[in-house]
């Protein structure tokens, strides 16, 4: 039980760093938009992108950089980020992680495409996916798409036993369309599987909070096939996500904390 608190407690602020800047400024008024504001001069200011430049990365964050994998601008910059990096900034101050240990960051939010973050933290040895729970207006008419969905042939596309069961259907949308842009970019797989991978002896983990935490719950069952070692942390989940089955069969490698 102390280790699943230790692991909870740890892997939390990657849960709420995937809210970027406005949670952070909630939860740091005071010294948050200062911090904001210099590391955003860093990202304007072409002299100190130089001078930054100069600087060699530390042995353990240089395995890759943000640009490899992401959709960025012209200036280099992610898609539907602030001029001055604000949502970057904010995610990497929240998670206490190097830039180079952001990998991915989606942050399109609609019907069809739901926030999320890839980041490793070399501490754990833990590649971390977080999802971004209920936060814009499409996420509450998601949340209210309470109908029922069989998850039958879920189970039989990604391997999972669940006849009879059913899930929440706005979390069936919200983790197939996470699913599918993690297999438009393959990341995962270059992480962690195959000779290549650049780290084999990492496990996956993966992280949300609030409708982010439903998410992960049923995409751990969708992805564990391929990475059976995955463990998943979900902070707040609804209670409907699952039925009573699907619900207590993965408490082997998911952990709910709930206030």
């Amino acid at each position: 039980d102390m280790s699943l608190l230790d692991e909870s407690a740890h892997y939390a602020k990657y849960a709420l760093a995937i809210y970027t800047w406005v949670l952070y400024l909630y939860e740091n008024p005071v010294t948050g938009p200062t911090r904001l504001i210099a590391r955003g001069c860093r990202c304007c200011c072409p002299g100190l992108r130089k001078l930054d430049a100069l600087v060699a990365p530390s042995p353990a964050s240089s395995h890759l950089s943000l640009g490899l994998i992401n959709f960025v601008d012209e200036n280099g910059r992610i898609e539907g980020d602030t001029v001055c990096e604000a949502h970057k900034n904010a995610i990497l101050l929240t998670a206490g992680v190097e830039e180079a240990d952001l990998l991915y960051v989606q942050l399109r939010s609609s019907f069809t495409d739901n926030p999320y973050c890839i980041l490793v933290d070399h501490e754990w040895k833990s590649v971390v996916v977080s999802i971004r729970g209920t936060f814009s207006l499409e996420d509450c008419v998601t949340d209210v798409l309470i109908k029922p969905e069989s998850l039958e042939q879920l189970g039989e596309d990604f391997g999972f036993e669940a006849s009879g069961q059913y899930c929440h259907g706005g979390i069936v949308a919200c983790a197939l369309n996470v699913h599918r842009d993690l297999g438009r970019h393959g990341l995962l797989d270059k992480l962690l599987l195959g000779a290549d991978a650049r780290f084999p002896d990492y496990r996956l983990r993966l992280v949300g909070h609030s409708l982010g935490a439903s998410t992960c719950a049923l995409l751990s069952y969708m992805l564990r096939p391929k990475f059976p070692t995955l463990r998943c942390a979900a902070y707040s989940p609804p209670g409907c996500t699952f039925t009573w089955k699907m619900a207590t069969e993965c408490q082997e490698w998911c952990t709910a904390c709930v206030l």
